[in-house]
């Protein structure tokens, strides 16, 4: 229950966190791409967890620590793509 509920105050605030960094950030090229560096941090953070569970081979059924982990970087990930799309201007939306 402790974790659904860490796992979702880790979305709300890489939501809002991503909405306030892509409003002010999207106004130049270079800005869009420092949008996106969470983003590949995550991604990189997230492969070496999975990788590292591999590594690590068959544990007993249940959710491992690394599983948790992994969790909770895709709960960042989903909150910095909310954050990024509310953040977006106006007028770049069809």
């Amino acid at each position: 229950m402790y974790f659904l509920a860490a796992c979702l105050l880790v979305v709300v605030l890489s939501a809002a966190i991503s909405y306030r960094r892509s409003s002010a950030l999207s106004r130049t090229p270079q800005g869009r791409l420092g949008a996106f560096l969470p983003l590949f941090c995550a991604a990189a953070i997230g492969l070496g967890l999975v990788g590292f569970d591999r590594v690590q081979g068959t544990q007993e059924f249940g959710p491992s620590a690394t599983t948790d982990l992994l969790m909770l970087v895709v709960s960042f990930v989903g909150g910095w793509f909310l954050g990024i799309i509310a953040g977006l201007p106006s007028d770049k939306l069809p």
